[in-house]
């Protein structure tokens, strides 16, 4: 089956996840940042993650803007073998349960809030020499800048921590079809690494995931609602948080985007929840690299150590 279609759901099972979330005490927006060539953040815009996927919210901040002219990479549908599919479930299910990581400092009665994220704006020329970096070693931008980030977060974040878990989102549109072009289409990847990871490793991780299909494992995992209902969702979720549940955190690159009558640049985070306390948000617009960070409260209560993780990957990519 190539194509999937929603037009016969009661409800937007993806999207109901994230009231649920809130309930929790969670903030789930989706923060988009509209900067100076420069970096100089100018407007900060949130919209309803239950609404919007990154791809889909700022197609429609984009539109209402004034460019919608911008554009994102073309995906392929290719689904992996049965075979490859068995093994792209399996891992899933076995990291679907609750796991936990050894935070330096930690506070888990701390809720989430309303976030303005920390960005950097890399110019053209910095841009270029990132690229080239992951041309070199034959590996994503993804992959090059998660490998840094793993490591900033260890040494900054963390006591000895044997393996980190990371989720990256996957954008759905090659292969999924909803009523709403702009709705959640996203899946996510997983990602486990340790501390003597290369970033050769973490490139063949991220291949290896989507040559799975571990995506599409997880989505039908998210669309588990059309089954256990609203209340068998919200027993899910409260018992992960129950169980203090953590992976290391997101990192979401919304790709390569452009418009040509415009000065100025973009950034973007997806949230944060106490389950993926470190977001990072990268996204290209007409050739200059953004990179959005944004701690959960309950890892940075009482020192600005997102600044000190901003500071710490920076270096670490461009010396």
């Amino acid at each position: 089956m190539n194509k999937f279609y929603d037009q016969d759901w009661k409800l937007d099972w993806v999207g109901e996840w994230f009231p649920i979330m809130r309930s929790l005490g969670e903030f789930t927006d989706i923060v988009y940042l509209k900067c100076s060539s420069s970096g100089a953040v100018e407007e900060v815009f949130y919209l309803d993650h239950g609404q919007y996927d990154g791809v889909g919210g700022f197609q429609v901040l984009l539109e209402k803007q004034q460019c919608p002219g911008a554009s994102y990479r073309t995906q392929s549908d290719a689904r992996p073998g049965f075979f490859k599919q068995v093994l792209g479930f399996l891992k899933y299910f076995l990291e679907s349960r609750a796991s936990s990581v050894n935070w330096k400092k930690r506070d888990h009665a701390i809720p989430g809030k309303k976030i303005a994220p920390l960005v950097q704006v890399f110019s053209l020329e910095q841009t270029r020499q990132l690229t080239a970096q992951a041309r070199a070693k034959k590996v994503t931008l993804t992959s090059l800048i998660l490998h840094a980030l793993d490591a900033s977060v260890r040494s900054l974040l963390q006591n000895e921590q044997k393996e980190n878990r990371w989720l990256i989102p996957v954008n759905m549109r090659a292969g999924v079809t909803r009523t709403n072009p702009h709705s959640n289409h996203a899946s996510y990847l997983s990602v486990t690494l340790n501390p003597k990871t290369d970033v050769v490793i973490v490139g063949k991780k991220l291949k290896s995931a989507l040559g799975m299909g571990y995506h599409w494992a997880a989505w039908w995992g998210i669309l588990l609602g059309r089954t256990i209902g609203l209340n068998g969702m919200h027993k899910i979720l409260k018992k992960y948080h129950d169980k203090k549940h953590s992976w290391a955190g997101t990192l979401s690159n919304l790709g390569v985007w452009s418009h040509a009558n415009t000065s100025q640049t973009w950034g973007f985070c997806p949230p944060v929840s106490k389950s993926h306390p470190v977001a990072v948000g990268l996204v290209t617009w007409n050739g200059q690299l953004s990179m959005a960070i944004q701690l959960h409260p309950s890892l940075n209560f009482d020192t600005d150590q997102t600044t000190n993780l901003m500071q710490m990957l920076s270096h670490a990519l461009l010396g």
